[in-house]
């Protein structure tokens, strides 16, 4: 299942990049008469739907390795249930396996997936690290936006000369 899901993810991704060069193409398949000038697609349209397909395509493998992982421990601790209640089933072999076919097989499937829990939970958190440079990158870079000063309050605090204790706050107004 985590393959599927990163296989969907990576196409969402290269159908995205895609996209733009192929409607260029169109049009000029469409209008080969008129002379088109066949622009790159929008680093930022791409930026865009990259950074929300990754964020999402790591949430959902994150969500996966959560449920994953929860289910192989709840599959493990059936074993050791069982194994309190026939200590005779959970004989191992030599080799480290266990002597009962069947608890050995439930074993197995436990381990392998506690296997996809894990790959799936770090791939999520590399998408998320990956989405994440992609949201910086999408950033404007446009110094021509104006900051707006900030100036806080004054507080005072003090005493009157007639010993009494005085607290004060002075709110500026911005034009």
């Amino acid at each position: 299942m985590t393959r599927a899901a990163l296989a969907s993810a990576v196409g969402l991704l290269l159908t995205a990049a895609m996209a733009g060069n192929t409607a260029a193409q169109a049009a000029v398949r469409v209008f080969p008469q008129q002379r088109a000038e066949v622009q790159a697609p929008d680093r930022g349209s791409f930026l865009k739907v990259a950074k929300w397909s990754t964020l999402l395509g790591s949430g959902a493998a994150l969500g996966y390795g959560i449920i994953a992982n929860r289910q192989a421990d709840r599959d493990y601790e059936e074993i050791e249930r069982i194994c309190a209640a026939t200590p005779e089933r959970c004989t191992r072999l030599t080799n480290g396996q266990y002597a009962d076919a069947d608890l050995e097989a439930r074993y197995r499937d436990v381990v392998d997936l506690d296997d996809r829990a894990k790959l799936s939970l770090t791939a999520g958190q590399v998408g998320l690290a990956a989405s994440l440079v992609l949201f910086i990158l999408d950033l404007p870079s446009d110094p021509g936006t104006e900051d707006i000063p900030y100036e806080p309050g004054k507080l005072r605090i003090g005493s009157r000369a007639d010993g009494s204790f005085q607290v004060g706050y002075t709110l500026t107004r911005q034009p």
